[in-house]
């Protein structure tokens, strides 16, 4: 690990909660680099998920490998997401050492643990069911915002 890589505990990510749901919120390139890497797979439940506001295939492939933050330690499906939200593709990624492309036109990506997409109703080629929109407060700042998770009716 070099001295610019420190992880972030998910306690202290920007986080949503919504109906039974948590959503950590990749904001910052160095969460996106991070992602579940040395997460205990008992500190990620079944409903969470990290949602990766800025996603591009040509960062490259998103995988579970250690690159100084330790491994993701369990199973988890990505869904990759293009500009309007729809569902470009839902890839498993084994423990470890799993890897999955994202498509060229990806936008965005969600991770969670098997079977959330399913639950949640995300089908390829469809919208994907829930979103996050993201409102500048009365301040006026480009900075200050908050995010929210909608149901997509």
């Amino acid at each position: 690990m070099t001295g610019s890589q420190r992880r972030v505990d998910l306690a202290q990510w920007s986080r949503i909660e919504w109906a039974g749901q948590t959503v950590y919120l990749a904001d910052r390139p160095s969460l996106a680099g991070q992602g579940l890497a040395g997460v205990q797979p008992d500190t990620f439940g079944e409903n969470d998920t990290v949602y990766f506001l800025s996603a591009r295939a040509e960062w490259g492939d998103f995988d579970n490998r250690d690159y100084g933050f330790g491994v993701v330690a369990f199973d988890i499906e990505i869904a990759f997401l293009d500009g309007s939200g729809n569902v470009l593709a839902i890839e498993p990624i084994p423990a470890e050492t799993g890897r999955a492309a994202p498509p060229r036109e990806t936008q965005q990506a969600i991770e969670a643990k098997p079977g959330w997409f399913a639950r949640m109703g995300f089908d390829v080629g469809r919208p994907s069911p829930v979103v996050v929109r993201f409102r500048p407060h009365r301040s006026g700042d480009p900075n200050d915002c908050y995010a929210a998770l909608c149901r997509r009716t």
